[in-house]
């Protein structure tokens, strides 16, 4: 997997998955590539006794590349489809459960890419925020990488000149990818944001601190949770 940024689109996470039998000599060919100049990070799964075979690689492309489609915070760079391997069942069964185990390592590595954010929440059991303004109401909850937003947060209808470009943009683009509706402004689908101030900033239509606009069920602010958990650490 090659990690990075679109260039024209900041904002928005690019991830390229493909398989080889040479990492190395892959790798060389891709950064020679100005097709795949974006990517400045990248990470690789293998073997540990050389037992993948080229028909158990293939598969876990395939498998791959239909989970990250599904993941809105990525843009998929891969230009051909995959196509998937005809294996045993047994052989299937190894590489489900392969497939399991890189599900539970890429988000310790900082990537998401293989699960949904709301199957992230259900699984690490994240505490919800709400944002709730005038006819605004949003629910998220914080991730290593940033803040997601669920499907079905609402968005201001009115944009300030106060927001910055970037975030008019994002929110712009957001629109075009149809994660927010251009109907009723609404998350059609969860999308991670790189901080909660950009979640929170984005859904408003101005400026705004995330840490201390997003509160729990009690009405603790995100702020107020971190430090009590940084209080506890040091005590």
């Amino acid at each position: 997997m090659l990690f990075g940024w679109d260039v024209e689109k900041p904002e928005d996470k690019v991830v390229y998955i493909g398989e080889a039998d040479n990492i190395y000599t892959r790798l060389v060919q891709h950064a020679r590539d100005e097709t795949k100049s974006f990517w400045t990070e990248a990470i690789a799964f293998s073997s540990r006794d050389d037992n993948l075979t080229k028909g158990h690689i293939k598969y876990l492309e395939f498998k791959m590349i239909k989970s990250a489609k599904q993941n809105n915070t990525y843009r998929i760079s891969n230009k051909n489809e995959a196509t998937e391997s005809l294996l045993p069942e047994m052989a299937i069964s190894d590489m489900e459960t392969y497939f399991d185990n890189m599900k539970v390592v890429l988000p310790l590595l900082g990537h998401n890419l293989l699960s949904l954010p709301s199957e992230n929440l259900k699984r690490h059991k994240m505490k919800y925020y709400k944002l709730e303004t005038g006819q605004v109401k949003a629910t998220g909850y914080q991730t290593n990488n940033g803040f997601v937003v669920l499907k079905g947060s609402q968005n201001s209808e009115g944009i300030s000149p106060s927001l910055s470009e970037g975030y008019k943009n994002l929110r712009s683009n957001l629109v075009e990818k149809h994660i927010i509706s251009e109907k009723g402004l609404i998350f059609v689908h969860d999308y991670e944001f790189s901080s909660p101030s950009a979640a929170a900033a984005v859904i408003v239509g101005y400026p705004i601190n995330g840490r201390t606009c997003w509160k729990d069920a009690k009405g603790r602010t995100l702020k107020e949770n971190e430090e009590a958990v940084l209080s506890d650490s040091i005590s």
